[in-house]
């Protein structure tokens, strides 16, 4: 969850947006004001806001979702966390440069949003 989700993954505080709510709008308008800078910077924002800003280390945040109590899991999750990684960039590297061929550069940056 973003920055505006709040701390708990899976747990949104009343008043709170979920992330697409942020990260899909901020793609939208990197592929709606296409050349102009106020859209631009605006996009950026939406997408920093919906995905907690800048995160250095996701492994982590990963690892400090667990305790004493369910620390039997930590190789499991890190296992699907580490191939879901891999087959969105496998996937995203087959299906983003046909998208930019046939749609252009707005739908490739909008095809990301989600």
């Amino acid at each position: 969850m973003g920055f505006l989700a709040g701390p708990v993954p899976g747990e949104v505080p009343d008043g709170a947006l979920p992330s697409p709510c942020c990260t899909a709008p901020g793609h939208a308008c990197l592929a709606i004001f296409h050349g102009d800078p106020k859209g631009f910077y605006a996009g950026l924002v939406l997408i920093a806001l919906g995905s907690g800003g800048i995160k250095p280390c996701v492994s982590a945040l990963v690892a400090d979702q667990f305790t004493a109590e369910n620390k039997h899991l930590v190789n499991k999750v890190f296992a699907i966390f580490y191939w879901s990684i891999n087959l969105g960039s496998f996937f995203a590297s087959l299906v983003i440069p046909k998208t930019l061929r046939l749609f252009g550069r707005r739908w490739r940056s909008a095809s990301r949003g989600s």
